[in-house]
């Protein structure tokens, strides 16, 4: 008996290794998922996705006031993908959104956008930017914040009335602070809304 216990133990190491040998060869792979609040930045009217390595693209009307009396409707394009996690090349995929909305000329726009981005990294889990582009204009103007920012009160959200409707969750960027040379002074972008004054 003690013999047949003793080669028993001896084999405990070789098992042992051979697991971790396979638990080495076999490939995980970790998707970051875009939370609800990251999508209430898109014009995407859903709050959950799954978000896995097929890209998603939707589309959706949006109406604008362009002045006094006129409105436009124009399509807001939207596109969730993966990327894979660049530094550590571990098998891990980060979560990716957009939406674009491209204008007509005449509207002396050229386009709008907002992109989210969620990171399984903890140093920098998640980033919203927002874009807007004039027609004929060299500069694209780009806001750019980190979440954790607005999360620790540096850059919080406020409220604003347009157009006698009160929105609230509201990211005001008065340009006229920040050195820009394009005729925009200020951009408004309510969370669930999208852009809301320009």
């Amino acid at each position: 008996m003690a013999n047949m216990k003793t080669k028993y133990t001896c084999r405990l190491p070789l098992v042992i290794s051979l697991l971790l040998i396979l638990g080495c060869c076999v490939e995980y792979d970790f998707n970051e998922q875009l939370t609800a609040d990251d999508l209430s930045h898109l014009y995407f009217d859903r709050e959950t996705v799954v978000c896995e390595k097929e890209d998603i693209e939707f589309t959706d009307s949006v109406t604008f006031l362009l002045n006094s009396r006129d409105t436009i409707t124009v399509a807001a394009k939207t596109k969730i993908w993966t990327t894979i996690d660049e530094p550590l090349h571990l098998g891990n995929f980060d979560a990716n959104g957009q939406s674009t909305i491209m204008f007509e000329k005449k509207t002396g726009f050229e386009f709008i956008q907002v992109s989210v981005y969620r990171s399984l990294d903890w140093q920098y889990p998640s980033k919203k930017k927002y874009r807007v582009s004039l027609v004929n204009s060299d500069q694209v103007i780009i806001f750019s914040r980190i979440v954790d920012e607005l999360i620790n009160g540096v850059f919080p959200l406020d409220t604003a009335s347009v157009l006698n409707l009160v929105y609230n969750q509201v990211y005001k960027y008065d340009l006229s602070k920040e050195g820009n040379e394009s005729n925009i002074k200020s951009v408004y972008f309510a969370k669930k809304y999208g852009f809301i004054k320009i």
